[in-house]
Order: structure tokens, then sequence, then C-alpha cells
């Protein structure tokens, strides 16, 4: 949704750069990064969904830009190159590279996708001064965050979502909820956004966790957001024992099953108690697998990166 609504801010960033006649040069900000809550170490493009490494670059398509993943001090930000700002006065002049900018069989990298003026004789371009700049950024920021909340409302009262009626396994440890501090990205600050649909949350909305079984609800509680997690809980360690009494169902290729429905039932031999992990292990577990993500997630970030320069 995001790279949709910062449709507006890359208005900002049509001007020129190296051998245009005229022009700001290049136009380059640092930015907050974005980061994912279970990837600290990387930085987060909402323009294409990835993570990047330290030092790697990525294409701002489809607005001309590239941006930088760059660690400062102990935070990452997000070094964007783009064309600058758009010329006050540029009704005199023409785009002399129009014709390759609005070519359909090719993308034209940053800065190759930078217009390039050119001007009658006596006539200097003239650029918003940084206060302007900011001002139109602040403007166009709160416009997107506002169409970000009224989408957000739109797809609810669309398609509202409701939980299925409690649906309790035969032996289990009952619905498991936590809260984890919500991802959010630098341009909505008051949206939860998740990370396994890519989409922006309203205060006290929900959204299903699919391909998982779960749903999640954006909460604030003070300052801050969380995302509260339902889900079915851990394994039972002793549950080789049991049988999933609705496996056949959980096997259906031919419908989603929404939390809880989609949680295991388990019925035991008379005489078996299913036994659960600890807190500890649990808590241990999952920063297993959140290490074993994060080291994924890098090593598909550098194996890009080499494909990409082969």
């Amino acid at each position: 949704m995001k790279f949709v609504l910062i449709a507006c801010l890359g208005s900002l960033a049509l001007a020129q750069q190296e051998p245009a006649l005229q022009g700001p040069g290049p136009f380059i900000r640092d930015l907050t990064a974005d980061t994912l809550r279970d990837f600290p170490d990387l930085c987060f493009s909402s323009t294409n969904f990835r993570l990047h490494l330290e030092n790697q670059s990525w294409s701002l398509f489809p607005f001309c830009g590239r941006a930088d993943c760059v660690k400062k001090g102990d935070n990452f930000v997000e070094r964007v190159h783009d064309c600058g700002p758009q010329p006050k006065n540029a009704e005199n002049c023409t785009i002399s590279n129009l014709a390759e900018l609005q070519r359909n069989d090719t993308i034209l990298e940053y800065p190759a996708c930078c217009p390039k003026y050119t001007c009658p004789e006596g006539v200097t371009l003239q650029y918003p001064t940084q206060n302007e700049i900011q001002g139109e950024i602040e403007k166009q920021n709160q416009a997107a965050l506002q169409a970000a909340k009224e989408a957000a409302t739109a797809r609810e009262a669309a398609q509202p979502e409701t939980l299925a009626g409690p649906q309790q396994p035969d032996q289990g440890p009952g619905p498991f909820v936590r809260e984890l501090p919500s991802d959010m990205l630098r341009d909505f600050p008051d949206l939860c956004f998740s990370s396994t649909n890519f989409r922006l949350y309203l205060e006290n909305q929900s959204w299903s966790l699919f391909p998982f079984c779960g749903r999640a609800e954006c909460i604030k509680k003070g300052g801050n957001f969380f995302e509260r997690v339902h889900d079915c809980g851990p394994q039972p360690k002793n549950g080789a024992d049991c049988t999933i009494s609705n496996l056949a169902e959980l096997q259906r290729n031919d419908t989603i099953l929404e939390y809880p429905a989609c949680c295991p039932k388990y019925t035991c031999p008379e005489g078996i108690t299913l036994q659960y992990p600890t807190e500890k292990e649990i808590q241990a577990e999952i920063e297993k697998q959140t290490q074993t993500a994060l080291q994924a997630a890098k090593e598909a970030a550098a194996a890009r990166e080499s494909a990409g320069s082969a």
C-alpha cells in the first residue's frame, strides 16, 4: 500500500542531474530507515518490500531515485538520492529528454530518469527553498497518512473480518496471547504495519496472520503501538502419543481456516496429559527461530546483490 501512497512524495523528486543544462544538482537526504521488529540489522524497503544489508542500495522505482542502507552509530538511515524538487518557473522551458522518459519499452534507472531542462536565453530555473521543500513534504506526509487511514477504514468496512466461535482443543494450553512491539513505517507513525500482508492498520483493527494460524490486533499503550498476537500456542512435547482429531479438516486445500479453527485439536489415550514447553523454553525457541530467520534474510539479501552484479 505504502508504495502507492508515497507517490505524493515522489512529486518532489523531479528536477535534473549531471548533464542537465540547468538544475540544482543531485538531491541527497538521510531519512530514518524503516526496520522490522524481527530483522533489526536490515533496512526494509517499502517500495519493493525487501530487506537490505548495510551499504546495499536499491532502486526506488516506480519513482526516479536510489536509496542506500547506511548505519550511523547504532541506528540505520535510508540515504535517498533523487532528482530534487520541481523548478518553480519551468513553464517557458522544455524537457530535452522527454521522449526518452516517455518510452514504455525500457526502465531508466537513476539518474538517467531525471528530466533535463533547456530554457530560453536569460531564463534561470528557480527552485524551492529548504523551508518550502520541508513544508511541502510535511503537507504531503499528512495527506498520505490520512489516505492510509481512510483506506484501512474502507477495507475493514468492505470486507469485515470476524473471528470464528471459540474452538478449544480437547487438550491444550488454551489461546496463546502475547504482545510484541508493532512494526511501524516512517511515514505512517499512527498505523501498525503487518509484515505478513504488507498492509497498514488503524488502532484496534485486526488481521489474519495467514499463512500462519493466528490473528493480530493493533493496540496502543501510552504513546506506543503493539501487535497483540493470538495463536495456537506451542506444540506439545508428547503429542506423538495422541491424534489430531481435526487433521482431515486442516489438510483440506479447498478452504482457508481462520483462527482459531485452524488450530489442531488433540485426542489422547486415557491417562495421557499433554505437556507443553515452559515459558523459558518458549522464549529460547523464539530467539532461536528469530536468529535463523534473520540469518536467512541476510543471506537472501547478499545473494540478490551478487546475482544483480553478475
